[in-house]
């Protein structure tokens, strides 16, 4: 008896699926990079700035909680998160309502 290879058809490669857009807060990209920074054995926290004079260190900062000192400032929180692994290539922060108001007045 021959051994008969039998082909199977060839099927047409898969379409990969579009990554689904998925939003998440500015409190819980905050909290994730937090964590991570945290795991990764630094000194430095991100924080936001709630004060009046924001044009010193912008919406958001990192700091180096034991030598309470800004290590860098005016940060954009969804590039950090890129940088450090915890945003996802489908995740996306909530747009600022503030910003969208004020535009349009």
């Amino acid at each position: 008896m021959e051994n008969v290879c039998v082909e199977e058809p060839q099927q047409p490669p898969q379409q990969q699926r579009p990554l689904k857009m998925t939003y998440i807060s500015e409190g819980a990209l905050i909290r994730r990079i937090n964590r991570k920074l945290k795991s990764l054995g630094t000194d430095e926290a991100l924080r936001k700035f709630r004060g009046l004079r924001r044009c010193f260190l912008g919406d958001f900062y990192l700091q180096n909680v034991n030598r309470n000192s800004i290590m860098r400032d005016h940060v954009d929180i969804e590039k950090l998160g890129r940088e450090l692994g915890v945003l996802a290539e489908a995740e996306h922060l909530v747009p600022n309502t503030e910003t969208k108001e004020a535009q349009s007045a």
